[in-house]
């Protein structure tokens, strides 16, 4: 596995143990209604600082009742990580529970909208294709880290297990489900 599949092992594994001390805490001690909890790692930089807060501050607030976009916590700080588009070939990402921040064109108008765009990170980690450009992909494989649950369960689906899954089509309109999934 290249260096850099084994720093998205590792981004993914500090993920899972965040949501797990995260979920262990009961949310003991945590205050969603006037938003001074800590974070564990903040958003990074004034980019990812904004996109966060307009997405999921209000979740964190207690003033949105929906799923988190990115997550409570960034999962790492900001890391620079090798894009072929990007100036001197490196861009910088975050990672958060549920996804990853990235600037691949800090040299564009940050417009608030489309200057931090959110990776694909789950593409990636059941594919095992690590996208390093526009159009370049460093290949490796699949995370065999598990997609939800405890790290150490040994029957719930990893993320290469959906790996061959994706080249069956789409179920009819109306069709009832009846597969099963396991490891």
């Amino acid at each position: 596995m290249s260096r850099f599949g084994t720093r998205r092992m590792l981004a993914v594994a500090a993920s899972a143990l965040v949501v797990f001390q995260f979920l262990s805490l009961g949310l003991a001690g945590w205050s969603f209604g006037n938003g001074d909890a800590a974070l564990a790692n903040a958003p990074g930089n004034d980019a990812f600082q904004s996109v966060w807060a307009r997405t999921d501050k209000p979740v964190f607030d207690g003033l949105a009742i929906r799923s988190w976009l990115w997550g409570p916590v960034a999962n790492s700080g900001v890391l620079r990580e090798p894009y072929a588009e990007s100036p001197d070939g490196m861009r910088d990402v975050q990672y958060f529970d549920k996804s990853r921040m990235e600037i691949t064109h800090p040299e564009a108008l940050n417009d608030g909208v489309w200057y931090v765009t959110n990776g694909l990170l789950v593409n990636e980690l059941v594919s095992g294709a690590m996208q390093t450009g526009d159009a370049r992909f460093e290949e490796g494989e699949p995370a065999s880290v598990n997609v939800a649950g405890d790290p150490d369960d040994t029957s719930g689906p990893t993320y290469a297990t959906f790996g061959p899954l994706r080249a069956y089509g789409p179920l009819p309109d109306g069709g009832i489900v009846t597969q099963r999934l396991s490891r």
